[in-house]
């Protein structure tokens, strides 16, 4: 049988809110799903605090962390303490967080700090900035998209990527390239 996603970030119904036992730490973490033999799977910056914990119903998750069950098949959405709870490795699912915090720190100081920008003649705009022995550019399209481009001392301008809704987006695909080595 294939994993089921439990919940899936979705307010508890009434169903779903069947007895909760009180943890160590202060979680509620529901009794009708396994207690312990949870496997950590990953963690992901959902960017806003709007996730609901499958495990204890929390509403304000940002950091997700994914949780398996091999013996029921099922998969959890959960918060860290819960997902502490229930892999027994709540130092795991504290790095990956802190990570992951570090991470979105590091990417908007990224966003905002150490570009250069103009507008060319028939007035669309384009952005700059050197990293290492290469400078990247943003370049606004007549569409209004924006695309990536990479060139290197007398090598031609290379484009990375396009289609981008807008500057920021087309600056995060570079971060990502660059920097982000969580693998999301």
């Amino acid at each position: 049988m294939a994993n089921q996603q439990f919940g899936a970030g979705r307010p508890s119904s009434p169903l779903e809110q069947i007895v909760k036992t009180k943890t160590k730490d202060g979680s509620n973490i529901r009794q009708d799903i396994p207690q312990t033999g949870w496997t950590f799977i990953e963690c992901v910056d959902h960017i806003t605090a709007d996730h609901r914990c499958d495990a204890c119903g929390y509403p304000k998750v940002r950091f997700v962390h994914k949780v398996a069950s091999p013996n029921s098949q099922l998969t959890l959405l959960v918060g860290f303490i819960c997902g502490g709870q229930l892999t027994g490795q709540s130092d795991t699912a504290r790095i990956q967080e802190y990570e992951l915090r570090r991470m979105a720190r590091r990417r908007a100081r990224f966003l905002t700090r150490g570009w250069s920008a103009a507008q060319k003649d028939d007035g669309l705009y384009f952005a700059w900035r050197t990293e290492d022995a290469a400078t990247f550019w943003l370049k606004e399209q007549p569409s209004g998209t924006w695309s990536l481009h990479r060139s290197v001392r007398g090598i031609r301008d290379e484009l990375l990527s396009t289609g981008h809704i807008n500057r920021d987006a087309a600056a995060g695909v570079l971060f990502q390239l660059l920097f982000d080595h969580t693998g999301h």
